[in-house]
């Protein structure tokens, strides 16, 4: 009986066509899974597009059309790269498109929300849209966010938050010992560093009057849509079939003892802890167990 093996890759925010950075993501992937079907894995690709983010919207206003057109649009470039290159993944999801999604977000929603692990509070922070994430006026350079050279964008709302914070020590000890691997060393000693300052709580919703009405709304709160990184999160559940037909979801989840989620971007810090963090209510247990590799 061969072992599966579970990869996955980034999705792309549609905002734009697809660039040099995700095709290399891409390749390595291909790559990856290719090398692993040869020495007898059982391997599992998945990949897809992140649509419910705001500079989609914006990028579609640019444009001049609606922004379902324009996601589906862009989404189609992104699956098309794919035989392009040469390469084959075995899932392509978006977000915006496949039922799939929409149902394990809402899923993990509730899950997250039985367990303790969100409330909603006001909030007011410098909103970087690039990043697609609040930013530290101590991180700016000239009021700018290094990353994009645009000043971020003073927001004040209420917005429902996970309680990250909670899950720190947890998250910390799995990467220590080995339960969550994270390569190179430089980026599993970067996500370590980042444990060892205050791991504030992480702002999980957006006003849907700022993001126009666009993404999955937040369950008993209308008013409010899922931040995009928990929305991306429950893509690579519902790859798995969680949590439609559960019993089969569950099993394949518990099957994957070798999951590898490839990043080839620089996301240390909350958007990697976030996933180990909230894991364990996706299987309606509480503390953090290790996802496999990333």
């Amino acid at each position: 009986m061969t072992t599966p093996y579970f990869l996955s890759t980034a999705i792309p925010y549609v905002n734009s066509r697809p660039h040099l950075g995700f095709a290399f993501e891409v390749v390595v992937a291909d790559a990856l899974a290719r090398h692993r079907r040869r020495r007898g894995r059982d391997v599992r690709l998945v990949t897809g597009t992140d649509d419910h983010s705001l500079k989609n919207v914006l990028a579609a206003e640019r444009a001049g059309v609606g922004t379902a057109a324009w996601v589906a649009g862009h989404a189609d470039r992104f699956r098309a790269l794919w035989p392009t290159l040469g390469a084959t993944a075995d899932e392509f999801v978006s977000t915006s498109l496949d039922p799939r999604h929409r149902a394990a977000v809402v899923a993990l929603w509730q899950r997250l929300a039985a367990a303790g692990d969100l409330y909603r509070a006001p909030y007011r922070g410098l909103y970087c849209v690039g990043c697609e994430r609040f930013v530290d006026a101590g991180d700016l350079v000239d009021g700018c966010c290094p990353e994009h050279a645009a000043p971020p964008e003073e927001v004040a709302e209420d917005n429902w938050f996970f309680r990250l914070g909670r899950h720190a020590d947890a998250v910390r000890a799995a990467i220590r010992d080995g339960r969550l691997a994270i390569e190179p060393a430089a980026a599993r000693d970067e996500t370590l560093a980042f444990l060892e300052r205050p791991v504030h709580d992480l702002s999980v919703s957006r006003s849907a009057a700022r993001a126009r009405g666009w993404g999955i709304p937040v369950p008993d709160d209308p008013d409010q849509v899922v931040y995009v990184w928990i929305d991306a999160l429950a893509y690579y559940l519902a790859s798995l079939g969680w949590p439609g037909a559960q019993a089969q979801g569950r099993r394949r989840l518990r099957d994957q003892r070798r999951r590898r989620r490839l990043r080839v971007r620089d996301d240390a810090g909350a958007p990697t802890i976030t996933a180990p963090g909230s894991a364990p209510a996706s299987r309606g247990g509480s503390g953090a167990e290790s996802p496999g590799r990333r």
